[in-house]
Parts: structure tokens; sequence; C-alpha cells
């Protein structure tokens, strides 16, 4: 019975990483086309979904724990890596609902099951881009080790590039133009599906979707960014 329920876990945790790879790789090569053929509306996908941009967040982490480490955060503590995937999860699932209220606000008729749903398959995209900005971490981070003032951080991450050599500051700038060319790519990738599921005229999308993206700024920039850096903080060895 014991070996019967082994092996039917061990499945189940095979078709689900099968099932996320393939995803993961249909929609970096199909965009928002490998999503048509899909049945956003159903509960099914939309549970998927979800758990496809909780691995997103784990390969996030992922990415960034050898700078946390560089930078003495305790990156093995257990509550440690559930406030950051937590953190990381919200983040981009705040995004999602955000971009759909704000559509919905120019007059978008589509529903939010869908919205989600499409977006969290859509970070596929992302830990791309996390692996291409992986060179700028240590900048970042340390940026906001010492306060989430946003001008502050600003003003932090300002002077450690003035003190980069030229090689590394070829690769930062490198490494951050790459990796804003993904991120573009995927905003354009969850434009284009936003505008076909909420039916828009190409400027009442454009311009719901801008407003989104504002005011997802603003709420990182105040809400997010903090407690982020409180994690870190939290969590920094002394």
């Amino acid at each position: 019975m014991l070996s019967l329920d082994i092996n039917r876990v061990g499945k189940a945790v095979f078709d689900e990483l099968k099932d996320v790879i393939v995803t993961w790789f249909s929609v970096l090569s199909g965009g928002p086309k490998a999503l048509e053929s899909v049945d956003l509306g159903a509960n099914s996908t939309l549970l998927f979904a979800l758990r496809f941009l909780f691995y997103i967040g784990l390969v996030d982490l992922v990415v960034e724990i050898p700078f946390e480490a560089a930078n003495g955060v305790r990156y093995t503590d257990e509550l440690y890596v559930g406030l950051s995937v937590a953190g990381i999860y919200f983040t981009y699932l705040s995004l999602a609902l955000i971009l759909h209220g704000a559509l919905r606000l120019f007059g978008g008729r589509g529903r939010l099951q869908e919205s989600v749903a499409a977006f969290c398959l859509l970070t596929a995209y992302l830990p791309v881009a996390a692996a291409l900005r992986m060179p700028t971490v240590p900048v970042l981070a340390g940026a906001v080790e010492a306060g989430t003032n946003f001008p502050d951080v600003m003003a932090r991450g300002t002077a450690a590039l003035s003190h980069l050599s030229r090689w590394n500051l070829t690769v930062f700038l490198l490494s951050t133009f790459l990796s804003t060319g993904v991120t573009v790519v995927f905003l354009v990738a969850v434009f284009r599906c936003f505008r076909r599921l909420h039916a828009l005229s190409r400027f009442r999308a454009l311009a719901g979707y801008t407003t989104g993206l504002l005011l997802a700024s603003a709420f990182w920039i105040v809400f997010l960014l903090p407690f982020a850096g409180a994690v870190d903080r939290t969590f920094t060895k002394r």
C-alpha cells in the first residue's frame, strides 16, 4: 500500500513538472498565440496557472540567492524563503489584478479568471529576464538593504555604479539592457492577450494598460518594495 502511494505521488510530481516545462517552452515559442487554444475560463486552467506562477516565483528566488548570500542574508531560513516567495508571488499577482481592473475601467469585457490565468502563464518569460538580470542584483540589493525610501535607493544605486570598474559597468549595462528587453517582450505579450480578452480597440487597450502599469508601479513602490527590504534586513547576519 505504501509503495503504491509513493508511486502515485511520484507520478503526480513527474506529470506536474512535465506540464510546467511543456507550458514554459510553449509560451516562450508561441507567445500570446499559444494561449488562444487554451480554455482560460476553466477552473482547472486557473489552478494550474496559479501553481505555474508559484514555480516562477521559486525560480526568481533561486536566481537571487547567491547575491543575497553575498550580502549576508540567511537564505536557508525557512521563514525567509516563505516570505520571499510570497512577496514575489503577490508582486506578480497584483500586477495581473491591477491591469485587469484598469482595462475594465476603459470598457474591457474580459473575465477576471481569464485575465489572471493568461497573465500567470505568460510569466514564462520572467525566469529568462531574471537570469539575464543576475549581474545587476548585487548593486540593487545593496541599494535596498539600507532602506527602501525610493529617492535614497536611487542615490545609493547611482553611487554604487560610480565605483564599478569599466568592465563591471559594461556587464551591468548589458545585463540591464537584455533583461529589460525580455521584460518588454513579456509586457507586450500580456498587452496583446489582454486586449483580445477584453475586446478593446488599440487606443482604449493602450490607455488602460498604461494606466494599469503606472498604478502597479506606485503600489509596488509604496507597499511591496518596503516589504522586500524589511525581509532582507530582518534576515541579514549581523
